[in-house]
């Protein structure tokens, strides 16, 4: 069942959960509640790429990204906003070129780092499911009930810059527990995954 207004899919039946870091993909026969991002194709779930300055005067503003002309624009005087620019992953080197109406030429430089698997601030991304391991031999499926397993994984975009996540997958026998984040910065993107099993 698709809840579209919350980008949630709930499974009920044969399935393998969407898994993060050092979880393991088991086929199982359960249920699940699963955040899909492609049931709201068109919410922001990157983080958008922003940059304020300040015109004195009305001026054509040119945009380039990794020394490449990307847009030019017609911004009157005052306070500007210019978000969601074509960044390629890894750090970017964006530059505006700022020529007012008297002709006088200013240059502006930023930084900005962007990692592909980034979360938006205030987003979240889920994957939780229960159920039993299942295998097919030669057409048939078989059940291990003795092994029910809880598979849960958590991200959370804390800022344009930090995304942190966690993750835990368990039955009787075993236990998965991990943490991971991403941390984009002028030097570039950093990423961390550790884990601790029984």
């Amino acid at each position: 069942h698709d809840d579209p207004a919350h980008a949630v899919r709930y499974t009920l039946g044969e399935q393998s959960i969407p898994t993060r870091g050092y979880q393991s993909s088991i086929p199982m026969l359960g249920v699940s509640m699963v955040r899909n991002f492609s049931l709201q194709p068109y919410q922001v779930t990157r983080p958008i790429s922003r940059f304020e300055f300040f015109l004195e005067r009305p001026s054509s503003v040119e945009v380039f990204i990794n020394n490449r002309s990307t847009k030019t624009l017609s911004l009157p005087a005052g306070t500007q906003d210019i978000r969601d620019l074509p960044l390629n992953a890894g750090v970017n080197d964006v530059e505006l070129v700022i020529t007012d109406d008297l002709g006088r030429v200013q240059r502006l430089n930023f930084p900005a780092a962007v990692a592909a698997d980034q979360l938006a601030p205030g987003i979240q991304q889920f994957a939780y499911g229960l159920g039993v391991p299942t295998s097919a031999e030669n057409g048939s499926h078989s059940y291990d009930w003795s092994h029910p397993t809880l598979s849960l994984a958590h991200r959370w975009g804390v800022n344009e810059n930090l995304t942190l996540g966690g993750y835990l997958q368990a039955n009787a026998d075993r236990q998965l527990l991990g943490v991971e984040g991403i941390w984009s910065t002028g030097l570039g993107n950093f990423g961390w995954n550790a884990s601790g099993s029984h």
